[in-house]
């Protein structure tokens, strides 16, 4: 049985992914050991300086010796990566190809072509990056916040690519159909990239708790995310709307807060025992995304508790909501058009309950454990022949 060593940074602000690499240690036919490096260690005051930083964004010493220590001792057939910026360091990558271990890339957003990781630009979707053109995302100080840190960043990526250190990726993994064509627009062989979606545990059973009188809005509070457009078609219903639930934190919720009233709640972030039971007893899910969502965990959360979704026709958001069976869709940033589908929602409410019992058979279909083994098994042995 080959042996798989799992390689992931985990991000500042956690999301849906991040609990997948963990999944994995649980369906994997192979056996699979952790190797975990966290974006928190870089910040707070015994974080090191800035150019410190750079040099170990794309060699870190510490991290590598760390992998070497664990490839020592366990004896990795592969790597399956994700993300490994910035305390993982592209060093993983050189690590590899200096060792001959194939690595299996997971996709879960733009990199290694996109700075930011979101193709995000002046509050829209630049897909410059993947193009081999990094300039838009830089100049805009897309990495946290800072043109420098951008620019150290591309300069990592261009770095790493011209070295050929991710020629070490022999199978590159796409979430979803959408990701895999773009990857193969950025020029990522064909032949090399398999669709392989975020496996996801379905509850046994719907739990109870029926409809209230709310839909509900979950994830991190940021543009891409389309809160705007999300409070917008709330604005535009105005006393003819349900209510609106918002939860999660980010850099919009005092946006959220400013739009609180009788028809619209800002309740932060809450519990997992909370968010259970507000996706229990809601009417729909909103997913208003308006960059590319490379596939999106929410539908899957929204379709464990029957419930239908309103989402944008964004990226892979469009091949897990089904037009008119599991949900709707809507142009993204259309707040009009979204404030149409609530009311449509409203006036027909067993078809939108039937679109929710549609999205749990479409889950249960989808989610086949041992379907996704065995895609799972042939794109390891493809990236060990």
């Amino acid at each position: 049985m080959a042996r798989l060593l799992q390689i992931f940074n985990q991000y500042l602000a956690s999301g849906g992914e991040e609990k997948f690499p963990v999944r994995i240690g649980e369906l994997s036919d192979f056996q699979v050991r952790n190797c975990f490096f966290r974006s928190a260690d870089w910040k707070g005051p015994k974080a090191p300086g800035i150019w410190k930083q750079a040099a170990w964004t794309l060699y870190n010493p510490a991290s590598v010796a760390t992998l070497r220590g664990i490839q020592a001792e366990y004896g990795a057939d592969a790597w399956l990566v994700h993300n490994v910026f910035p305390v993982g360091s592209a060093g993983v990558y050189r690590e590899a190809l200096r060792r001959r271990i194939p690595i299996v890339y997971f996709i879960n957003n733009f990199r290694p072509f996109s700075v930011n990781a979101t193709l995000w630009v002046n509050g829209r979707v630049n897909d410059a990056a993947l193009h081999g053109n990094p300039w838009p995302e830089i100049l805009n100080a897309s990495w946290q916040n800072s043109a420098v840190k951008s620019a150290l960043l591309g300069a990592v990526l261009k770095t790493a690519w011209k070295l050929g250190w991710f020629d070490s990726i022999k199978a590159w993994v796409a979430c979803s159909d959408f990701m895999r064509a773009k990857f193969i627009e950025a020029g990522v062989a064909e032949k090399s990239i398999f669709t392989l979606r975020y496996h996801y545990k379905p509850l046994p059973d719907v739990p109870p708790g029926g409809e209230g009188d709310f839909y509900f809005f979950i994830g991190r509070l940021v543009e891409e995310k389309g809160i705007r457009t999300l409070l917008e078609a709330w604005k535009i219903l105005g006393k003819k709307a349900p209510r609106l639930v918002i939860t999660g934190a980010g850099p919009l919720a005092g946006l959220c807060e400013r739009a609180a009233n009788e028809h619209v709640a800002y309740i932060g972030k809450v519990s997992e025992e909370r968010k259970a039971s507000l996706l229990a007893t809601c009417r729909a899910v909103l997913a208003p995304s308006v960059w590319w969502e490379p596939l999106g965990i929410v539908p899957y959360e929204a379709y464990d508790n029957a419930k239908p979704v309103l989402a944008a026709a964004a990226g892979g958001l469009s091949e897990s909501v089904l037009q008119g069976q599991t949900g709707l869709l809507h142009e993204p940033g259309n707040a009009s058009q979204l404030a149409a589908q609530v009311l449509e929602m409203e006036a027909d409410a067993g078809g939108r309950r039937e679109m929710g019992r549609s999205g749990r058979e479409w889950l249960l279909a989808a989610m086949d454990e041992a379907a996704w083994r065995a895609k799972f098994k042939s794109v390891v042995e493809f990236a060990l022949g």
